[in-house]
């Protein structure tokens, strides 16, 4: 009996996070009433807030929960990186699949960061882990041709440079993808093909240059080569 109550109790729950990231995505999240999430969710508001303090506690469980898979998949590509030209494709798909499996609350996110008061928005989170693994595979790079570790300065070059060309560029696709096959008459298949082309000229390709001025012209089996 109280295994069959712990089910239902999180099938409700996850019902409500389903409801609630739907409406986000539709009426952004100050758009969206408890009252609206109560009536879709088909459950009574006392329920809702039987399981979440707030409607902030709601987004920050949709938030919560899209973080931690988002680590697994990383975590994961990461540790299977074998990066040469050909891999570059599987490891873009890999990222791609896993943010438009979370396109709704990604979506959200994005809308909330750019909110004035919100100080540390959930999507540097996901950055965080993003740029993280991109970071420490350049400084095993170095340390594989004997340059230590990265300097300050390098780091925040870094940084910079991976956010802006690498996973704002690559959630933004996600997000406006559909938008821009409409806007610029292309297919699917095109408009991936125009985006990788891109992303190869510019994030991949900076990675290469900013390498290679620093000599490391050799690449140790498991990291990136595109020639």
């Amino acid at each position: 009996m109280a295994t069959c109550k712990k089910r239902d109790s999180a099938v409700t729950r996850a019902r409500i996070l389903s409801v609630a990231e739907r409406l986000f995505a539709e009426n952004g999240f100050d758009g969206t009433r408890v009252d609206d999430i109560a009536e879709n969710a088909g459950v009574n508001k006392a329920l809702i807030y039987y399981y979440f303090k707030s409607k902030d506690a709601i987004l920050d469980a949709l938030f919560t929960s899209a973080i931690q898979e988002v680590i697994q998949v990383i975590v994961s590509t990461y540790d299977d990186m074998q990066l040469q030209e050909d891999e570059i494709e599987r490891i873009f798909d890999v990222l791609v699949d896993l943010i438009g499996r979370k396109k709704r609350i990604v979506a959200v996110m994005l809308m909330e960061s750019l909110k004035a008061s919100n100080e540390k928005p959930h999507l540097f989170k996901i950055a965080d882990y993003f740029i993280g693994g991109e970071v420490e595979t350049l400084e095993q790079l170095f340390k594989h041709k004997g340059h230590g570790v990265l300097t300050e300065q390098e780091r925040k070059q870094m940084l910079v440079t991976e956010f802006f060309t690498g996973i704002m560029p690559m959630i933004n696709y996600v997000v406006y993808s559909e938008h821009c096959q409409k806007h610029f008459g292309m297919t699917r298949q095109e408009l991936r093909s125009h985006f990788l082309e891109a992303f190869k000229m510019t994030h991949v390709a900076y990675h290469m240059s900013y390498l290679k001025r620093h000599g490391v012209n050799e690449f140790p089996e498991g990291h990136i080569n595109t020639e």
